[in-house]
């Protein structure tokens, strides 16, 4: 995995590529919010679950001779993830009692920790059996509404070790006995759901998202770097097309021609990070709002050059469509001097007579409007002056005036947010 990366590189490793491997929708979580969601769900735990009241193992030393140990406490663990297959470590830290033979009660020393190794597996649902290991295939063939992302804790690898993370050799037996308790009382921790059953919404209270399939995958640790546990999401009202992943061809997010490398798709300085594809903001979110705004003809296109000197980056959205009707009025046009005018008519027309481009950028907006109106009056005269005599030339006639409409200005992609872009208007004579 690279070290977390600013915003705005993550969006330049975006542009170009399909960097979502066709999915709808990206939710990431990096150990921190996990570490978070762990400490709630361990506080929430019965204590019958994180605590055995009586283990005795064997003396080192005298094997015939027990060593009793009373409530041994497994605190609130810290996670690191592993691996990309799933895996994750956790560190319990251990609080209890002991006796030995012969001598008075005592605390287990402090820095004591159970170190657990598990895996991330869907509680709902089923594991994948796709490689590699621990990937989650949801809402396929299966009535579940809902599915967890959990810890499971069912085979655990353990053992006990101090704060330096060195084996304790000591306390074996005890770890031994430990990982037999939480595989008996079914130890989990759930860390994160989806759901794919529609909530009630009020009119007008924004779009619903309702998922169809995910894939779970993990952006492991490295080095100051954190983890991550990344969500995959189809959705209802786009055909299913995400890619699943395999052995030869890992799900990464941003993954560049030849670059084996996981990007987390977590900015710096977030600890979170959802991103939507393409199809899921122009067909569930603009085209349902531009409709509703009286807009028609909707046809999202590919960005391209857009004509008076604009050229549209790779990262907006363009579309095409028709305006709201609505009454636009050309001023009449009377120019030049005494000896030399041009006119041109007066013009109202509606803004849906024609089709418009329309450009959507993070920072900016630009919509070019084209119109060829009929039956305009054109009326030019010129008195040329020479040395003999006075010439008069006119020109008036009916025929078509082509009027190019430009506006650009700053955007949001916030609800509510908007600058008002002024219209500039030029005009031409078509013969």
């Amino acid at each position: 995995m690279r070290a977390g990366l600013p915003v705005g590189d993550i969006v330049s490793r975006m542009t170009g590529i399909d960097s979502l491997n066709s999915w709808d929708i990206l939710v990431a979580y990096d150990e921190e919010v996990l570490n978070r969601l762990l400490e709630t769900r361990h506080a929430s735990l019965p204590p019958n679950l994180t605590t055995i009241s009586s283990i005795e193992v064997p003396h080192a030393s005298n094997p015939s001779e027990n060593i009793k140990y009373r409530d041994i406490t497994l605190g609130t663990p810290s996670l690191k993830l592993e691996t990309t297959s799933g895996l994750v470590r956790l560190l319990f830290p251990l609080a209890g009692q002991y006796t030995e033979p012969g001598k008075a009660e005592e605390r287990l020393d402090d820095g004591l920790f159970l170190d657990v190794q598990a895996k991330l597996v869907n509680t709902n649902g089923h594991a994948g059996s796709a490689s590699p290991v621990g990937i989650i295939q949801t809402f396929e063939g299966s009535s579940e509404s809902r599915c967890d992302a959990a810890i499971d804790l069912s085979a655990p690898l353990v053992r006990i070790v101090d704060k330096h993370k060195t084996p304790a050799f000591s306390l074996a037996d005890v770890g031994t006995a430990l990982a037999d308790h939480i595989t008996k009382v079914g130890l989990q921790y759930r860390l994160s759901s989806v759901k794919n059953d529609r909530e009630t919404t009020s009119a007008g209270s924004g779009v619903v998202l309702k998922p169809t399939r995910f894939v779970m995958t993990v952006v492991e640790s490295a080095g100051s770097a954190p983890g991550a546990v990344l969500f995959w999401i189809d959705v209802e009202g786009i055909p299913s097309k995400g890619r699943m992943p395999t052995e030869s061809h890992p799900l990464t997010f941003c993954q560049l021609a030849g670059d084996r490398s996981n990007t987390s798709p977590i900015p710096n300085g977030c600890s979170a990070s959802l991103v939507l594809s393409r199809d899921v903001l122009t067909t569930l979110f603009l085209e349902p709002q531009l409709k509703h705004l009286g807009y028609s003809g909707i046809e999202f296109v590919a960005n391209e050059i857009l004509g008076e000197g604009m050229e549209a980056p790779k990262s907006g959205i363009s579309f095409n469509a028709r305006p709201p009707k609505t009454a636009a009025k050309m001023d009449k046009v009377d120019q030049g001097t005494p000896l030399a005018k041009e006119q041109i008519d007066s013009i109202t027309f509606d803004l849906d007579s024609a089709p418009a481009k329309f450009f959507l950028d993070k920072l900016n907006s630009h919509v070019i409007l084209k119109y060829t109106i009929p039956g305009v009056g054109y009326f030019i005269s010129d008195f040329p002056m020479s040395t003999s005599m006075f010439s008069t030339y006119t020109n008036s006639r009916r025929g078509r005036a082509a009027f190019t409409f430009t506006a650009s200005g700053s955007a949001s992609w916030r609800s509510g947010e908007h600058e008002t872009l002024g219209f500039l208007g030029q005009i031409g004579w078509l013969d």
